[in-house]
């Protein structure tokens, strides 16, 4: 019997290629009119906020689940 090796490929979510500068230019425009703000993503549909490095790894801990910061 021959086995056949099935990869799969994960695509981001985000197929914003200038995702990173767009953080970056909210974040420049919060802290100068002195706003909140965060870019909101989800994982499995729980939703989660960063408002101060931008990743596309979420396991990091400037990922935050909305419902923390919204209590």
């Amino acid at each position: 019997m021959k086995l056949r090796v099935v990869r799969r490929l994960v695509t981001p979510k985000n197929i914003d290629r200038q995702v990173e500068n767009k953080f970056n230019a909210f974040m420049e425009y919060a802290k100068k009119y002195n706003l909140h703000w965060g870019f909101v993503r989800d994982i499995d549909e729980e939703l989660y906020i960063n408002n101060t490095i931008y990743t596309e790894d979420m396991s990091g801990d400037n990922w935050i689940p909305l419902n923390d910061v919204l209590k």
